[in-house]
């Protein structure tokens, strides 16, 4: 058995022909433990790919957690459980991605912005947006969340009428059942 650093227990195995083991996730509260088929940890994002279209191809369900901090039962599954907190950027250790700066609109006002990968979380991308001079506008209270996790639940900090993570996100990868990966960002 694995302990990730958010205490997440997990025994890691590989969606061939796994047994489950007992149980094989728990979440930070201890008070949720998942008995799923099977439970990958990838570490790029072809790996995460490959998973997606395993599990579909199969007809299966996937459930994705990152550092396990939520109390429900929402990542109940038998099927497979895919951890995202080993989704790092190999070249990137810090979690922030180069910029493609060819993508941005003609004639948008310049905001300075990051690109972030999955499993990068908060206080390392606290530390590398403050070696650039950067900072998030508003957090929650904890930093070991990672910032998909803090994005799907609409973390927010105390910043009066300032709003939660997700209203700062401009764009995003998303990989469908088929391992297509689509950008999707607001039309100008």
């Amino acid at each position: 058995m694995g302990n990730d650093p958010a205490g997440v227990v997990a025994t890691t195995t590989s969606c061939g022909a796994c047994k489950p083991a007992k149980p094989i996730w728990t979440n930070r509260a201890a008070n949720q433990d998942v008995h799923a088929r099977c439970l990958v940890r990838p570490k790029t994002l072809e790996e995460l790919r490959e998973v997606i279209r395993e599990v579909s191809a199969r007809k299966g369900r996937m459930k994705a957690v990152a550092t396990g901090l939520s109390f429900s039962d929402i990542l109940q599954t038998d099927d497979t459980l895919v951890v995202l907190t080993d989704l790092l950027a190999e070249t990137q250790p810090t979690g922030l991605l180069p910029l493609e700066d060819d993508l941005f609109h003609a004639g948008v006002p310049y905001t300075p912005r990051v690109r972030v990968i999955a499993g990068a979380r908060i206080r390392e991308l606290n530390a590398a947006l403050a070696r650039d001079g950067l900072a998030f506008t508003n957090l929650g209270g904890y930093d070991g969340q990672t910032l998909l996790g803090a994005i799907s639940t609409s973390t927010h900090g105390s910043g009066r009428g300032l709003g939660p993570l997700p209203d700062a996100v401009v764009s995003l990868d998303l990989v469908t059942t088929d391992g297509v990966i689509y950008r999707i960002e607001p039309s100008v």
